[in-house]
């Protein structure tokens, strides 16, 4: 279920389109899984995750915004729960991305965050077009934004991570290019540079 309080929208040839609230995105998913196993005494395994998220994007001035996003969720059930039914965190550790992943992890391993515990995370991302290197002589002219980063993960078995990064956005009009850095419960564990074509 997905729902956004006060919603505005606006008519157009016949259709109704969305004109954004000054309320945050709420969605709550139940995901009910049966697995089938052969060779056990009751070879039909359920469980059930239950997801929570609230989610908003805001400009707050000239080619300006504020995103952030908080989801957290747990499952029932889960004792027999197979590996592939886990909740796998969005991971993108490869250098070179081809999308703009609102609520990636850019540093971790493909997988290595995943759980079958309580989870939560969240991300932030505040983007202007004047902060640090915009403000400099050669750059302070082109249509390039400066973007921060922040998002957090903790879940039952690992530890708190958090990841910060700084980018800029808007090379040649789709690229973008930034590094991030890692910490496990406030402490450094890793650092990444990406690129980042947003097609």
């Amino acid at each position: 279920m997905q729902y956004t309080p006060f919603q505005r929208y606006r008519i157009s040839g016949g259709n109704k389109i969305p004109a954004g609230s000054d309320w945050p995105t709420f969605r709550l998913t139940w995901k009910h899984g049966v697995n089938e196993f052969s060779g056990l005494s009751d070879d039909l395994l359920h469980y059930d995750m239950f997801r929570f998220e609230v989610s908003k994007r805001r400009n707050i001035g000239a080619f300006s915004e504020f995103v952030w996003r908080l989801r957290t969720g747990a499952f029932a059930n889960n004792t027999t729960l197979p590996w592939y039914d886990f909740f796998h965190f969005n991971t993108q550790p490869l250098p070179f991305l081809i999308d703009n992943y609102e609520d990636a992890f850019r540093l971790p391993d493909y997988y290595s965050l995943s759980t079958s515990e309580l989870f939560g995370e969240f991300h932030l991302k505040y983007t202007t077009p004047y902060l640090l290197f915009k403000l400099l002589p050669g750059l302070s002219n082109t249509l390039m934004r400066e973007n921060l980063t922040l998002s957090w993960l903790g879940s039952r078995y690992h530890s708190h991570y958090t990841e910060i990064g700084y980018t800029m956005s808007e090379i040649f009009l789709l690229g973008e290019a930034g590094i991030w850095a890692g910490f496990d419960n406030l402490r450094y564990r890793s650092l990444g540079f990406k690129i980042i074509l947003r097609l």
